[in-house]
């Protein structure tokens, strides 16, 4: 599987759900290809957190699942586009992205998951 810059993705760890948009994927020294992403934000059942300002992530191309608009489309709007040009990086959000990718990676060393790029 591959990803186009610019695509929208998303990790899923129920029952909350990180969107990101790719900014490049590359192929680390071990052979195994890594995503780099933008987080915009998490939804935790019927919550949104804008994630915007927090630092990009990059990951295992496999923990990331192509996005299709419509599950991403009702939430832009309630994103604070002003924030990310006036305040820049934010501590907070750049906690909770860690806490969603440390609960991911400690969910996917314990649950076989499928590799999608083989």
């Amino acid at each position: 599987m591959t990803f186009q810059q610019d695509q929208i993705v998303c990790m899923r760890i129920a029952p909350a759900v990180l969107y990101c948009v790719v900014r490049s994927t590359s192929t680390n020294p071990q052979g195994e290809v890594q995503c780099w992403a933008r987080p915009l934000f998490i939804q935790e059942l019927k919550e949104v957190h804008d994630v915007r300002c927090s630092v990009d992530v990059l990951c295992p191309l496999h923990w990331f699942e192509p996005t299709y608009d419509v599950e991403v489309l009702d939430h832009l709007p309630l994103l604070d586009w002003e924030q990310v040009a006036i305040f820049g990086l934010n501590a907070q959000h750049r906690q909770r992205v860690s806490n969603f990718i440390r609960h991911f990676a400690t969910t996917e060393s314990k649950v076989l998951r499928p590799l999608l790029n083989p």
